[in-house]
């Protein structure tokens, strides 16, 4: 870190709500491509790529080509756009097995979206997930759809015997199964062979909602996923 930045961390003290509990935040002020700057210019590759909103790297000359000649248009906040049927025909070239399309301004959203549905669809309110997947714990906030008085229920990730056998128990009335396909909560870790098919073929048989949360995954490690990758079909 160098003299500005040891500047600012100095002003920040003054301002509680920017104390970060380190002297070693990393300040940036610009990024190109895979490189993130920080304000004393020293560059930082961004493995992660912002977490994935920037795959394609940062300001990459054909996004912001085509986000400047939507905003020069204009945007019509709470109408739909021919952009969404464009993007929905596209978007089925790559994951032919979706029924319909509802386009969301946060991954948070889109996530109640499913959760309502699947409770909707059901009847039943409770979902099984495995550790190391999806982030749904008891306790969080109500936005997130999840009924704290009806908890998950959660197994050993990649365990196919026992998540068989908690699909299979009939103890629990179950709104769905949500599987992150990479186990995202532990770094990567993707299912051993066969894990998802077999994992699918028994929501199928008991009728549980088989639910790809490929937030992470998705246009990752393959155009339609690892639903595609792997051959299967969530609900």
């Amino acid at each position: 870190m160098g003299r500005r930045h040891d500047e600012l961390m100095e002003r920040a003290e003054s301002v509680p709500v920017l104390r970060s509990g380190s002297d070693r935040l990393l300040v940036a002020q610009k990024a190109e491509g895979s490189r993130v700057y920080d304000i004393d210019n020293a560059g930082y590759i961004d493995y992660i790529g912002a977490g994935g909103a920037t795959i394609v790297g940062y300001a990459n000359q054909f996004v912001l080509d085509a986000v400047r000649k939507v905003l020069q248009g204009g945007i019509p906040e709470g109408f739909h756009v021919p952009q969404e049927v464009d993007l929905a025909r596209t978007l089925s070239q790559f994951l032919p097995w979706v029924g319909s399309w509802l386009f969301c301004r946060s991954q948070d959203e889109a996530f109640r979206n499913v959760l309502h549905w699947a409770r909707e669809r059901t009847g039943q309110r409770r979902f099984l997930v495995l550790d190391g997947g999806s982030p749904l714990r008891i306790g969080v906030p109500a936005s997130s759809g999840i009924d704290p008085s009806n908890p998950i229920r959660e197994v050993p990730g990649w365990d196919v015997s026992k998540i068989i056998a908690a699909l299979t128990s009939g103890s629990t009335k179950l709104a769905g199964l949500i599987i992150d396909p990479l186990m995202g909560r532990f770094g990567v870790v993707p299912p051993p062979d066969n894990a998802l098919q077999e994992i699918a073929e028994a929501c199928r048989d008991t009728g549980v909602p088989f639910i790809l949360d490929e937030r992470v995954s998705g246009f990752r490690v393959h155009r339609g996923g690892m639903a595609a990758r792997l051959g299967v079909t969530p609900d």
